[in-house]
């Protein structure tokens, strides 16, 4: 019986050890192609942003000029408007006065309604007049309005370049 159980208990033995190198094949067979997924998900990561980085610049670029393009057509949507409304049409005998149009209740003094004109102009002197020097002997200069765009697309570029690596 000594002998039965001796052989039992070396199976035993031999069937664990078994067990354990299969289970820790699996584990480094698992660890491997977990690592090899890892690498292959960053490769094709990579390889996506490659190829759309370019495009997805491109459209941000063409948002900003079409956004830009919305406001000057809303802008010329409004000042067709101001104009067709400032000037009633001349009733049936009415002479048509000469010099500036002046609403009813307005006696030509400033007014709320000339603020956002007001501001636009304060606007345009400070981007398209205001210049900035870009050279060391400050013969080079450029207004604000190009060194924002220029910080703007620089500011783009490099974040999408950094949230997408």
């Amino acid at each position: 019986m000594s002998s039965t159980a001796s052989a039992t208990a070396t199976s035993g033995h031999t069937v664990t050890s078994a067990l354990a190198s299969a289970t820790k094949s699996a584990a480094s067979k698992a660890t491997t192609s977990a690592a090899a997924a890892t690498q292959n998900a960053a490769k094709n990561f990579r390889n996506w942003q490659i190829k759309y980085y370019p495009l997805q610049l491109w459209w941000f670029v063409a948002s900003l000029i079409g956004f830009c393009m919305l406001l000057y057509g809303c802008g010329l949507v409004q000042r067709y408007w101001r104009l067709h409304q400032a000037r009633p049409t001349p009733q049936a005998g009415e002479a048509e006065k000469e010099g500036e149009l002046v609403q009813e209740g307005k006696n030509g003094a400033a007014s709320w309604r000339n603020f956002s004109a007001g501001v636009a102009t304060v606007w345009k002197v400070v981007l398209y007049r205001t210049t900035l020097p870009i050279s060391w002997d400050h013969q080079k200069r450029m207004n604000v309005a190009e060194v924002s765009f220029c910080g703007a697309y620089l500011l783009a570029c490099l974040t999408w370049a950094y949230v997408l690596s």
